[in-house]
């Protein structure tokens, strides 16, 4: 992880200087990858540990860029900033499009794996900004077939894994059982077989 500065600035100058470097061929197979992550996120931490953990297997060379309290809030200009320093061969974006900041010269590789429904993804304007340097990705074949009906050119399937590493998969007391853990105030139409267990 990289610690960040809260220094307002803007992004023009960094994304200038990064251009140049897009615009030659790459010559190593090992790739740079940053990840903007968010402190601010359980779920983005945790799945992009995993994607840290598999890009090192894979022999690349990832990197989170991550707010180090709550205090902070990564913005434009940090990842711009991280554009210029590190100059990854590959971005990785969590529910996220290139254009909602200016952070990227526009040969940069960034791929957006969508996870949640949120309302920038079906932003038309982004949409329409989408090229053939964006990879878009979706967490299931529905979503996939919903993103690609407002507009995007192409959706791929990505779906969510589990690292082996830090999930125990071994049979144990209790297998077969389903567990829903959730902050309902009531809980709805219990199935069969099914333990409701209220935050």
């Amino acid at each position: 992880e990289k610690a960040i500065s809260l220094e307002p600035r803007s992004t023009a100058g960094h994304v200038e200087d990064a251009t140049a470097r897009y615009a030659e061929p790459r010559t190593s197979t090992q790739l740079s990858v940053l990840m903007p992550s968010s402190y601010h996120s359980n779920v983005i931490k945790h799945v992009y540990a995993d994607c840290r953990q598999a890009f090192q297997e894979l022999g690349h060379l990832p990197q989170v860029l991550e707010e180090q309290n709550e205090s902070q809030l990564i913005l434009g200009h940090h990842i711009a900033e991280a554009v210029k320093n590190q100059l990854p061969d590959l971005v990785v974006f969590i529910d996220h499009l290139r254009y909602e900041t200016r952070a990227f010269p526009s040969r940069l590789p960034v791929a957006t794996w969508i996870q949640d429904d949120l309302p920038n993804l079906r932003d038309p304007k982004l949409i329409a900004q989408v090229t053939d340097h964006d990879y878009i990705f979706a967490y299931s074949s529905a979503a996939c077939k919903r993103y690609t009906g407002y507009g995007y050119p192409r959706v791929d399937l990505l779906p969510m894994g589990v690292n082996p590493d830090r999930f125990d998969f071994e049979p144990g007391p209790g297998d077969g059982k389903v567990a829903v853990i959730a902050n309902l105030q009531e809980q709805p139409i219990n199935p069969a077989g099914v333990e409701w267990l209220q935050a």
